[in-house]
């Protein structure tokens, strides 16, 4: 294979190792500058077969015409030579003479020049792959004088302004046709006549008088085919053609450069070879690299010479785009927020604040069932401590940013935030679904299976994230990798097998909040739903605004860990501390502690201590500070009465504590309520239904109801029977759009409708008074007119009524 210089390095992969095969000592006989080119890791790939430099032709007559006593020795005097001979020979009339011309079009030739400028700097890239601009000041200045001398020559017009798209025959032509005073080009013996005048070839000049010039080596070489079946023969057949006596012959025949030492230095070959310093491109130091580094360097070289940017940004962008190509750290050691560091002790002081709330709130849930208020059995909290250890799971999200990476903390930075928001989100969602599946169903038929189904909505959300966790983790197998943001700074950040950064949230990561983009939609919905019912806001925690906060946090969370890849980690781990506390903070306040310490607002769901009179301005009883128990006589599904001397002026019609009930003020409100135990107490002289909650303690007034011409009508419902229990159910309406359900259960249906028939009766003479007829005035002086107020003796406490005009 006939390859050029370039090639060896590049083609490691196609090309047979040749030391194996070589006559001992053969590769002695080369010069070692030839040698290096095709020499990589230590192998040698291919043997030089002609070889070839660069050197500086210049017009010899107008030098002597000048007086100058031969070609300049450095690049300060080719320099003063232009200044003293342009302008003398344009004042002559030779106004198509320029001065300097070389290859300065974008592509390999502009290289091989600025390898020549920049010999004493290394060439930019030291033997062992190390950017000698970087390491080295002094030669960095080298390369920054090359560029400014070169500007400054398209500036002052000694390079034509075609120069910048000049390659190796627009120069030749120029300088064979007279009009150019120096050239730098290869060796080509015909290239010396040119059409007026004397030509001579020279050495590259070198920077000072005590350094010497450098010529780019433009060898060519012969290599063999790694697949080559007949290795022995190919490389005895490639020895002959490198052989001296062959490069000899190519030498005196075709004009080309031995690459043998002591034929470099013979006397023949001296005549027509310039002798400079020989100085290779990059290739071997790059490999296969080499021809994006190529690339680089000519482009921003070209670009320069443009005048698109100055020689300090072009230097620049050089260097950070070859320490990009070639993994050379230019950024120090990669930056990591240590434990014991400020800002760790600062996450980690924010994260014991966090997980401190969240104990504090969950403290009164883990004292025991017994322990429990009305308001915390009815807020499930067996719901709320798993919502609760969804938060305790997110704080810890900003503790993976802290110290040494491995895999399990890579693994986790999607998962944690996955799993804690998929949890949360489900229990919020299950509990406004489970009001949306009564609002839109009969409340006793649900009753027995909304429960379940939540609990397989729960558990199948919760299964499903957890499964898409895993086909994430086994895909992706995230590892710590060196992460470079830009020319700022690195950190040890994670990275996918197929490189996408998990910081960044890559397709892959995402699989692991699938199912919180889905949940949240869930709630945003339920949400919605939810706000076209009236009155929702008291009685449902003011679902749209916790779904507008939730939905501003995951924003929130998902541009920081889209921008994670960005942030310098110091800050990243502050924001993600901040961001877990204020989450935790907002969802606790949102949507916990309404459910533990409901506000007066929201009375009919959560706090059963308070009083609710309706009809006519009733107004509201406070507790009752003694038991009614013991003065009560209940025979269950039939009435129960009261004989009291403290009774004088309150006459208990009926009373019973058989069912269970909810008050409301619409049809709709209503079955969004839950049923309770109540103790049920109808006062005929005032016309006052009293609904008692019966639970532990001391009963309390639930509700004191006025049902004279209030109590527009008194409906029973069919009998339901489940598990072997009959239901049956009285639906009371008023006036004043006032719902009241009241429902008994037993064994025997006949009992249930006993009682309800009872009840229904007692209740329906309310309907009747109400009516304007000579029989409500009737009943009204059979019962007394209802009193202004109602008193009762000893402990019990005072209920004043305002009777309805």
């Amino acid at each position: 294979m006939f390859i050029d210089v370039i090639w060896p390095a590049v083609y490691t992969d196609l090309l047979a190792p040749l030391d194996p095969h070589l006559t001992p000592g053969f590769t002695s006989q080369f010069d070692p500058g030839h040698m290096a080119a095709s020499t990589v890791g230590g192998k040698i790939y291919a043997l030089p077969h002609a070889g070839n430099v660069a050197g500086l032709y210049y017009r010899q007559d107008l030098l002597i015409k000048y007086n100058f006593n031969g070609p300049p020795k450095t690049w300060a005097e080719l320099e003063n030579m232009m200044t003293v001979i342009l302008p003398a020979e344009k004042n002559s009339g030779n106004t198509k003479l320029w001065g300097y011309i070389g290859q300065f079009a974008p592509y390999e030739g502009l290289t091989c020049n600025l390898m020549e400028l920049l010999g004493t700097a290394g060439g930019m890239i030291e033997p062992d792959g190390s950017l000698s601009i970087v390491k080295d000041p002094s030669k960095r200045q080298t390369v920054l004088n090359a560029m400014t001398m070169l500007r400054r020559w398209f500036a002052l017009g000694y390079i034509p302004p075609n120069g910048l798209l000049a390659r190796e025959d627009q120069g030749r032509k120029l300088f064979q046709s007279g009009e150019m005073l120096f050239m730098r080009n290869w060796f080509v013996r015909p290239w010396l006549s040119i059409s007026e005048g004397t030509a001579a070839i020279a050495p590259m000049p070198a920077w000072s008088a005590d350094t010497p010039g450098y010529a780019t080596n433009g060898a060519k070489y012969l290599g063999v085919n790694k697949k080559t079946k007949n290795m022995t023969r190919a490389v005895q057949a490639l020895e002959y053609l490198t052989s001296e006596d062959q490069s000899w012959w190519w030498a005196r025949a075709m004009g080309q450069l031995p690459t043998q030492k002591h034929l470099l230095q013979s006397t023949i070959s001296s005549q027509h070879t310039p002798t400079a310093a020989m100085i290779s491109r990059p290739s071997a130091q790059t490999g296969a690299k080499y021809p994006q580094v190529s690339a680089i360097l000519y482009t921003h070289w070209h670009n320069m010479l443009a005048g698109l940017y100055g020689p300090e940004q072009a230097i620049e962008k050089l260097t950070w785009d070859l320490a990009d190509l070639l993994n050379i750290n230019l950024l120090g050691a990669p930056l990591l927020v240590e434990w014991t560091s400020p800002v760790g002790i600062s996450v980690s002081i924010l994260h014991v604040i966090a997980q401190a709330f969240l104990v504090h709130v969950a403290l009164p849930l883990l004292r025991g069932r017994k322990q429990w208020s009305r308001e915390q059995r009815r807020a499930s909290p067996p719901l709320i401590l798993a919502l609760l250890f969804g938060l305790f799971i997110f704080n810890t999200w900003s503790l993976v940013f802290l110290g040494e990476q491995f895999p399990l903390t890579c693994a986790l930075r999607p998962v944690i935030p996955g799993l804690a928001w998929a949890l949360v989100l489900a229990i919020m969602a299950v509990q406004d679904l489970q009001v949306y599946l009564i609002m839109w169903s009969p409340l006793r038929t649900v009753a027995m299976t909304v429960n379940k189904q939540l609990r397989i909505f729960l558990a199948g959300s919760q299964l499903l994230q957890w499964l898409l966790t895993g086909v994430y983790l086994l895909l992706s197998r995230p590892m710590p990798r060196i992460v470079k943001i830009g020319r700022q700074f690195q950190y040890v950040g994670c990275m996918l097998d197929s490189t996408a950064h998990v910081d960044g949230g890559g397709e892959l990561a995402s699989l692991a909040l699938v199912m919180v983009a889905v949940l949240m939609f869930l709630n945003v919905w339920l949400a919605a739903r939810m706000s076209m019912v009236s009155n929702l806001k008291a009685m449902h925690r003011v679902p749209i605004i916790r779904v507008v906060y939730l939905i501003l946090m995951l924003a929130l969370i998902a541009i920081l860990m889209a921008a994670l890849d960005s942030l310098n980690p110091t800050v990243r781990a502050l924001i993600a501390s901040g961001v877990t506390l204020i989450h935790t903070i907002g969802v606790t306040r949102l949507y916990v502690l309404p459910r533990l310490a409901p506000s007066g607002s929201s009375t009919s769901l959560a706090w059963m201590g308070d009083t609710h009179a309706a009809g006519g301005g009733v107004s509201a009883a406070k507790v009752l500070p003694h038991r009614l128990g013991s003065s009560i006589r209940n025979s269950r599904g039939g009435p129960s009465s009261i004989a009291s001397e403290s009774s004088r002026e309150m006459s208990l019609a009926k009373l019973s504590d058989a069912f269970v009930c909810r008050v409301a003020n619409s049809e709709r409100r209503l079955e969004l309520l839950p049923m309770l135990p109540c103790l049920l107490t109808v006062m005929r002289d005032s016309s006052v239904l009293v609904i008692v909650e019966r639970g532990e303690g001391t009963p309390r007034f639930r509700h004191v109801v006025n049902l004279a011409n209030e109590l527009e009508s008194v409906k029973a419902t069919a009998q339901q029977a489940c598990k072997g229990q009959v239901t049956q159910s009285l639906k009371l309406v008023f006036r004043n759009k006032l719902r009241i359900e009241l429902a008994c259960s037993g064994q025997v249906g006949t009992v249930v409708s006993a009682l309800i028939g009872e009840w229904k009766s007692e209740l329906g003479d309310y309907v009747e008074a109400a009516e304007p007829s000579s029989g409500s005035e009737t009943r009204r002086a059979e019962t007394g007119a209802r009193p202004s107020h109602v008193s009762t003796m000893g402990a019990v406490t005072t209920v004043v009524t305002q009777a309805n005009a």
